[in-house]
């Protein structure tokens, strides 16, 4: 499955997929609509040649529906733009924000600039990992191959 995906895409389309192919996991196998947050996203450590079985840093257990996602500059960019949008803060409020960029982005950086140019005066405080924490169908959650912005304001509760 996953080698005729790769081999039906255009060569931009191919790199692509060769450099971030992540695997999605359906948190909600019931759900009717799937979009953004509604997968657990595992890295794929790698592809079977001979029968195109994929390698992955979790186990999947048979029956689970998963998707392939395609990580890049552009996509990190506007899941990031769309997240600052859905949660505009009061500027006053803001204290400081930490990013928390995959090893493996590591050459997709675009975030930390758009994080800057729509908090010019806030303090962010950054660090690499092998995996981060990532809001999954409204619960944080591990996982692999992501930059996540956390923020952090006055007044703020934790969620009951």
């Amino acid at each position: 499955m996953a080698r005729e995906s790769m081999l039906a895409l255009d060569e931009t389309e191919r790199a692509r997929f060769a450099h971030g192919l992540r695997i999605g996991i359906v948190i909600d196998e019931y759900a009717s609509v799937r979009g953004q947050g509604d997968f657990l996203i595992r890295r794929v450590l790698g592809v079977d040649r001979r029968d195109g079985a994929l390698q992955l840093d979790q186990r999947v257990n048979t029956g689970r529906t998963i998707q392939f996602q395609l990580v890049d500059q552009e996509t990190g960019a506007n899941d990031l733009q769309l997240a600052l949008d859905a949660h505009a803060l009061d500027e006053d409020s803001i204290l400081g924000g930490l990013m928390n960029a995959s090893v493996s982005r590591a050459p997709m950086l675009s975030e930390i600039p758009l994080l800057r140019e729509d908090r010019p005066d806030m303090a962010i405080c950054g660090m690499t990992s092998l995996a981060e924490f990532g809001n999954a169908d409204g619960v944080s959650r591990l996982q692999g191959g992501f930059n996540s912005a956390l923020i952090f304001k006055q007044g703020s509760k934790p969620p009951e």
